[in-house]
């Protein structure tokens, strides 16, 4: 997880069960490394709202926490992206609808 250029969470190699979703494996890696997460929904509607202290428009209206897959922005919620083995999740916060994080553009919530 990055804010800005800072590293919130090293990388780190992770078990999982079949079926997980990236908002699954998010929460559990917090919860070992004690890193608070605030979410709203569950299941497929699950919406990351703040890592550690940084929350959604903390940082401006366009501001939020997004996730890619190796390197690629989904698009969709994390609670519906199942995370397959050798997957590389990383949790990046934008300041700009993604636009600071070359993320295809979605509308605002």
């Amino acid at each position: 997880m990055t804010q800005g250029n800072k590293v919130m969470m090293q990388a780190t190699n992770v078990r999982f069960k079949t079926g997980d979703v990236v908002s699954t494996v998010l929460k559990n890696v917090a919860k070992e490394k004690h890193v608070a997460v605030a979410y709203q929904g569950g299941g497929g509607t699950t919406y990351i709202r703040g890592i550690s202290g940084l929350f959604e428009f903390d940082r401006g209206s366009g501001s939020g926490w997004l996730y890619s897959v190796n390197n690629k922005f989904p698009g969709f919620s994390s609670g519906k992206y199942k995370v397959k083995n050798g997957d590389h999740i990383q949790w990046l916060y934008t300041e700009n609808l993604g636009k600071d994080r070359d993320a295809p553009q979605v509308s605002q919530r």
